[in-house]
């Protein structure tokens, strides 16, 4: 299991819920500064695909399709964006 392809889908489904955040519920501009540095750092976070770290990161991306799952990790987006939503939910009250 590659902590790269875990921490690159954390980072960017947070991202991504951070955009919903800023146009569909509070319009603070910090909100946009972290989502772009949130997929600045899942980019880094992927490595090249001519690199040694690809082939264990590209089998940590596929788990599910050949087992229980039936999903590849990358459409566990609820899991993902768990952690920024339970952030938002028990530290910043809206």
């Amino acid at each position: 299991m590659s902590i790269h392809a875990l921490f690159a889908c954390f980072s960017f489904y947070s991202a991504v819920y951070l955009i919903y955040r800023f146009f569909a519920v509070q319009s603070e501009p910090l909100y946009l500064v972290f989502a772009v540095i949130l997929f600045i750092c899942s980019w880094l976070v992927v490595p090249s695909h001519n690199s040694r770290k690809r082939r264990n990161f590209d089998q940590t991306m596929q788990m599910g399709w050949d087992s229980i799952l039936f999903d590849p990790l990358i459409f566990w987006w609820r899991l993902f964006m768990l952690p920024i939503r339970l952030f938002f939910r028990f530290w910043l009250h809206d």
